[in-house]
């Protein structure tokens, strides 16, 4: 190992440099600061983290077995700035490099009570006109955010492929150089960039200025006071019960009743979505206390503005001609069957085609009413068949006798069919019973 591992200063293993923007909404990642460590060491980031020449200290340092063992994890699961034992990994760090700040990039430093599920998106986004004016190139942490479809200083959308070879990028790079292309070496900062929405702007600044607090140690995220700042907005706005304020808020009763509970520790993901739909303050929700709420931003938009943008142009091209041949099947599936044929969601046809999905939609209800008319008229036959055997036999027909004769008993489940049945049955019973009074 290279000399040049060793600072003079005690506290220090690594050479190491500041992390970039702490306290701002430009914070770096902490993979991104990873990555930057590396060369100044002289090692890649696959030799600091996995490579041989390193693993002869982590006997000696407890701190860099941490960074070799739990880091190691972490990296392959996504999970360094959301996990506990990423935020083991973040203070080990912290201590190897001298700087204490590296465990502000970890969400656990500043949370509690609050899950981090769905918060990181699986792969690594970017803006190009970022990196293309950093003196230091770095990844953002506010690009690891689901939510953050867009960036707030140049008003464009965030890339996840590369635009040469529709390649999606880690988060991490063991060889060469972070900025280029995994697969193809392409510049990232090369990469065209398209004009973002307004909404998506506005989301990604407030975004910034919760990282900017969080990084900074100005605000500390309690999952029950923001569950409780968001329960009592709606409740101002006339919501008392749990199936109003499901209503008002745009979200499932059951996540409401789930909230409700004092021991249930909510997501942040989730509570971030909710304010984000209803155009409550992100950090007027972190802080317990909504005072006025903005315009409400189309759900489908944040919900679905990035999952379009996973797709390549290739793929959605391929997308648009497989749906397109469905659609001309003269009894086409319905269009959630559809979406599970090709693999996607129904949201993602939809923003691709909405009119032939459109369309699709009408001739396979269409072609399920004729059909389930069609059913009907068939079970009707067949209870008739069976009600007249059961007279015919001298017994008198009940509604189980006729579930026990049909091939398919399940159908008196539906309470048409059930109804049906119970009809003709009475109706069989008393003409039976006429007969026997003529006689």
């Amino acid at each position: 190992m290279s000399e040049s591992i060793y600072l003079r200063h005690p506290r220090s293993f690594l050479l190491s440099d500041t992390p970039i923007g702490l306290g701002t909404a430009e914070a770096e990642s902490i993979t991104s600061y990873l990555q930057r460590i590396a060369p100044l060491n002289d090692l890649t980031f696959g030799e600091l983290m996995w490579g041989k020449s390193m693993g002869e200290h982590e006997e000696k340092n407890s701190d860099m077995a941490i960074i070799r063992g739990v880091g190691s994890a972490s990296l392959a699961q996504g999970s360094v700035c959301v996990s506990a034992a990423g935020l083991k990994f973040a203070e080990a760090l912290g201590r190897l490099c001298g700087q204490p700040a590296v465990r502000w990039m970890n969400w656990c430093a500043s949370t509690e009570g609050l899950s981090h599920a769905r918060l990181m998106r699986k792969h690594q986004a970017w803006c190009p006109l970022c990196l293309g004016e950093d003196t230091v190139p770095y990844f953002r942490g506010l690009w690891d955010l689901g939510l953050a479809t867009a960036c707030g200083q140049h008003n464009c959308q965030l890339l996840h492929t590369c635009a040469q070879c529709g390649a999606h990028q880690r988060r991490y790079r063991c060889k060469g150089d972070t900025m280029l292309c995994q697969r193809c070496d392409h510049p990232l900062a090369a990469n065209p960039t398209t004009r973002a929405q307004a909404h998506e702007v506005s989301i990604a600044r407030e975004l910034g200025a919760l990282i900017s607090e969080v990084t900074g140690q100005r605000l500390r995220l309690s999952g029950g006071q923001m569950k409780t700042a968001i329960f009592a907005w709606a409740e101002s706005q006339g919501a008392k019960s749990g199936n109003a304020k499901a209503h008002l808020l745009r979200m499932p009763q059951s996540l409401v009743c789930y909230w409700s509970h004092l021991e249930r520790v909510p997501s942040l993901q989730r509570l971030l979505e909710v304010s984000v739909l209803n155009g409550l303050p992100l950090l007027e929700v972190c802080r317990g206390s909504v005072s006025v709420a903005r315009p409400r931003a189309a759900g489908n938009q944040v919900k679905r503005a990035w999952r379009f943008r996973l797709l390549s142009e290739q793929s959605k091209a391929s997308l648009r001609i497989r749906l397109a041949e469905i659609a001309s099947d003269p009894f086409p599936p319905c269009l959630q069957h559809v979406a599970k044929i090709l693999g996607v969601a129904r949201g993602t046809l939809e923003a691709l085609n909405p009119q032939l999905c459109s369309r699709l939609s009408k001739r396979s209800n269409d072609h399920r009413n004729i059909t389930t008319a069609a059913r009907f008229i068939h079970f009707r036959t067949s209870v008739d068949r069976c009600i007249e055997e059961t007279i015919q036999s001298g017994k008198t027909p009940t509604v189980k006798s006729v579930g026990d004769k049909l091939r398919n008993p399940g159908l008196l489940r539906s309470p048409k069919c059930r109804e049906y049945v119970r009809a003709m049955v009475a109706k069989a019973r008393r003409e039976l019973s006429a007969d026997i009074a003529t006689k």
